[in-house]
């Protein structure tokens, strides 16, 4: 999964509204992206990810997808940010969010 160079994270806004059940949910949102990669392949997987709506999409819970230079390669609630350079994102506290993404994906693989 590492040679397609991409990330596939979870946004969710409100976080800390969630509780255990959802998590769980966040967790199968993201393994079912990665099905859709290993299962179907990236161009197809990138369809998906970047739908509005669909199976990785609930509410205000959906997947986008990076690579590992910081830029969008899909997503599905703001098409203007497809192609865009998130690597200087920082959250409301000054995190660099972007960044940290990928410094976890590659740690973690």
């Amino acid at each position: 999964m590492k040679k397609l160079a991409l990330i596939v994270v979870i946004v969710l806004l409100a976080w800390p509204a969630y509780g255990d059940g959802e998590d769980q949910m966040v967790v199968g949102m993201v393994n079912k992206a990665l099905e859709f990669f290993k299962a179907q392949g990236k161009d197809q997987a990138l369809k998906i990810v970047g739908a509005s709506s669909g199976p990785l999409r609930k509410g205000a819970l959906y997947c986008f997808a990076m690579d590992f230079k910081g830029r969008f390669i899909a997503h599905p609630v703001q098409e203007d940010l497809r192609s865009q350079d998130a690597w200087e994102l920082q959250d409301a506290k000054g995190k660099f969010i972007t960044q940290d993404f990928i410094k976890i994906a590659k740690e973690q693989g």
